[in-house]
């Protein structure tokens, strides 16, 4: 049984394969079912992958057990000894499955002879691409060393995730505050940097979204109201450079609507304007929720009425 892992490690990316031996089908069917997003997590993996071929990525070798055998067959232990190492690979395999086989006129058990699970680079693979560790009853944990530009982006991103959360933690937010998060390219970045940055946000992009708690939006977006709580500027594993601002909640307003709203009236659209920006977002976000997505603002006895998704909304 085979299990693959692909995931970044550093700057490094790396894949990962587990190749169990064949009575474990129990074992595979757990990690390919409510084990499996534990343990991408707990590796930082991005895909598990699991093969039921026991030969796929390891030479099988029999070795006897010549305390046990030794007693039981004395001297014709050396003959027997000689056809359990001959044993041909689907000698191996067919022994793995009944857990016995017939030497020399001898039964043999699954306690006469171990099975040794030698790891064997599969075709298409050099040496340097992929590497293993033999673990506990057969078990092989294999590590395919390949790097594609996929898992450079996807390392980069998570590179992205720790800074956000360093830069958080640098003005004292917790991990329940609410934020806004918007970026763009360094100032300068060469066409090679933005092409990394605008693929890896693509790529990426639930990945980043889920682990921000938030969208990532161009700075081109942030409203001129929003309130900056810091910025950062990196160039990430991938090549790609960018700047990143993180800022309070706030809503975004459309000014041509809210215009129109006021009857074409700039005095009341800014004062408006300057109520919507001045109120607390998480409540002005439920009283519009509260009120079927409109919002009613009272400005030196006018009335106006905004819409969510006309006038303002809330990204």
């Amino acid at each position: 049984m085979c299990l693959m892992f692909h995931a970044p490690m550093s700057i490094t990316l790396f894949s990962f394969l587990l190749n169990p031996p064949l009575k474990k089908g129990g074992f595979l069917a757990d990690l390919q079912g409510e084990l499996q997003c534990y343990v991408t997590e707990e590796l930082n993996v991005q895909k598990l992958e699991t093969c039921s071929d026991p030969i796929k990525f390891a030479t099988l070798r029999a070795e006897p057990n010549f305390a046990l055998l030794g007693k039981r067959l004395g001297k014709e232990i050396g003959e027997v000894a000689k056809a359990v190492r001959k044993m041909s690979q689907e000698d191996l395999l067919c022994f793995q499955r009944s857990g016995s086989v017939v030497l020399h006129g001898h039964t043999l058990s699954s306690d006469d002879i171990s099975i040794k699970h030698e790891f064997r680079i599969p075709d298409g693979y050099a040496k340097s691409d992929i590497d293993a560790a033999s673990g506990e009853e057969g078990a092989m944990v294999i590590l395919e060393l390949t790097v594609d530009q996929k898992l450079l982006d996807s390392g980069a991103a998570r590179e992205l995730i720790n800074r956000m959360q360093k830069l958080r933690k640098s003005v004292g937010l917790q991990a329940s505050d609410n934020i806004f998060i918007f970026f763009e390219a360094k100032a300068g970045a060469e066409a090679h940097s933005n092409e990394a940055l605008i693929r890896m946000l693509k790529t990426d992009e639930t990945y980043l979204k889920a682990a921000l708690g938030c969208e990532l939006r161009h700075a081109s977006m942030m409203p001129t109201h929003a309130v900056k709580l810091a910025s950062d500027a990196s160039t990430l594993s991938n090549g790609a450079s960018l700047m990143v601002t993180l800022t309070l909640p706030c809503v975004f307003l459309n000014e041509r609507a809210l215009l129109l709203a006021c009857e074409n009236s700039k005095d009341l659209s800014a004062a408006v304007s300057a109520v919507m920006i001045s109120q607390d977002f998480t409540a002005m976000r439920a009283d519009t929720q509260k009120h079927n997505g409109t919002i009613t603002i009272n400005v030196d006895g006018r009335t106006v009425t905004l819409h969510e998704g006309e006038e303002f909304m809330f990204p």
